[in-house]
C-alpha cells in the first residue's frame, strides 16, 4: 500500500538473501465447511495465531486463523549479513470461519496481507499472536515495521468483511507521520511533524465516497486506502 510500510521498506536493513527471486507459491483451496478449527489449516502450513470471538452477531465464537507455509524451499540462505543466516519467504494466509451448530463455515480468505519477506532483516516485525484481534465484532489486523505500523479494521456486513478503518503512523527521515481513517464516518485525522519538535500539525479531512474493498481483496502493500474529497490519497 502507499503507506508507512512502503517508506520503511525502502530504507530498511542492508542484508539481502542469496537469491532475490522467490519461488511462486501455490495456495491451497480451503474447505467451505469444517467441523474442527484445525481442519482449516492444510498440510504444509502451520498456525501463527488463532483468535476467537463473535464476528457476525449471533453470539457464537467465530475464528480467525493466520497461518504460514512451511516449505523448506522458500527458506533462502543469507550471504550478506553477519546477523542473519537465513530468510524465510514462506507466504502467509488468513482464514475466517463463522461458527455454526456443526462447525465452521469459511467466510473469507486472504494471502496478500503480508509481504513474504517479512522479518527483522527487512525492517518488519513478523506476524505473531498480537497480529489478529477480535473485539466488539471488529476484526483488526496489525503490521509493525521498523519505524511504523499499520492497523486495518473489518466488520461483517452480512456478505463479507468490509474495510471500516485504517490507522498508520511512524517516523522516517526525522519526520513524524500518522493517519487515522474511519470509513464509516468518512473522516480522517492526519498528523505531520518533526522529531524533536513539541507539537505536530494535526488536521481532519473528509474521505471521498468510493467503493471500499473487502477483506478478500485487501493487499497490504499496494491496496486501497482512499482519497479525501479533494482527490488526494490518504498516505502516511
Amino acid at each position: 500500500m502507499k503507506i508507512a510500510g512502503a517508506l520503511v521498506l525502502l530504507i530498511a536493513g542492508s542484508a539481502t538473501a542469496q537469491n532475490d527471486d522467490m519461488a511462486p507459491a501455490t495456495y491451497p483451496v480451503l474447505p467451505n465447511h469444517v467441523r474442527a478449527i484445525a481442519e482449516l489449516v492444510p498440510s504444509g502450513w502451520r498456525a501463527v495465531t488463532v483468535k476467537g470471538g463473535d464476528l457476525n452477531g449471533d453470539t457464537r465464537p467465530d475464528v480467525a486463523i493466520l497461518m504460514r507455509m512451511t516449505d523448506p524451499a522458500n527458506i533462502k540462505k543469507v550471504t550478506s549479513s553477519s546477523y542473519y543466516e537465513q530468510d524465510d519467504t514462506n507466504p502467509y494466509m488468513l482464514a475466517i470461519g463463522l461458527a455454526g451448530p456443526d462447525g465452521y463455515k469459511l467466510a473469507a480468505t486472504n494471502h496478500d496481507l503480508f509481504p513474504r519477506e517479512t522479518a527483522p532483516m527487512h525492517g518488519d516485525t513478523p506476524p505473531d499472536a498480537g497480529t489478529v484481534t477480535i473485539a466488539r465484532g471488529i476484526l483488526s489486523l496489525s503490521f509493525d515495521h521498523l519505524r511504523g505500523f499499520d492497523r486495518f479494521r473489518f466488520r461483517w456486513n452480512g456478505k463479507a468483511f468490509a474495510l471500516i478503518g485504517w490507522d498508520c503512523g511512524g517516523v522516517a527521515g526525522g519526520s513524524i507521520f500518522g493517519v487515522s481513517a474511519n470509513y464509516l464516518t468518512r473522516k480522517a485525522r492526519i498528523e505531520r511533524g518533526e522529531v524533536g519538535k513539541d507539537k505536530s500539525h494535526v488536521w481532519t479531512v473528509r474521505i471521498r465516497h468510493d467503493k471500499r474493498p473487502i477483506l478478500d481483496q485487501t493487499d497490504w502493500e499496494y491496496g486501497w486506502t482512499g482519497k479525501d474529497t479533494d482527490g488526494n490519497d490518504l498516505l502516511c
